[in-house]
Order: C-alpha cells, then structure tokens, then sequence
C-alpha cells in the first residue's frame, strides 16, 4: 500500500514525454486508479490557483513561485532537498 491510498488524487509531473509514457505504463500494470500523470514544465505549471492541499517535489527543479500559487492556504510542500 502506497501514497496513494491516502489521497483522493495524485498528479504526476514530467517534461519528458518518455518519462509520461513510462510512468502510465506502470500504473496500468497496478490496480490503482486515483494518479494521473501529465507532461508539463514545472516552472509554468497547468493548474489552477489554490489546487493542491500537498505538493512533493522529488528529483526536478524547485519552483517556488509556481508551488506557492498551486498550493492551498495551510498547505504542505516536501521536496527531496528537505526545504
């Protein structure tokens, strides 16, 4: 049992399409159907305003400006820097 038992949605991000087609290839190996994952530049990120409760960044560049639009007000950031 993963992270992704504990939230409603998961989203994934990656600039390489390659990386998105490996990804969903695996989750379609799984029996888990509430991630999604999406080719899009984390420095101009695809959502809207307030979106998330948590964002985790791991292995990419750090966007403080574009997490903290994302983000909902009292929500958490986790990066693998530990920031």
């Amino acid at each position: 049992m993963g992270i992704s038992s504990s939230a409603l949605l998961l989203v994934g991000i990656d600039l390489s399409n390659g990386m998105i087609e490996t990804a969903n290839a695996n989750l379609q190996k799984s029996d888990i159907c509430n991630v999604r994952f999406i080719q899009m530049d984390a420095d101009r990120l695809q959502f809207p305003d307030d979106f998330f409760n948590v964002v985790s960044c791991r292995h990419s560049p750090f966007h403080a400006n574009e997490i903290a639009r994302v983000l909902k007000s009292g929500g958490n950031i986790y990066n693998s820097a530990g920031l």
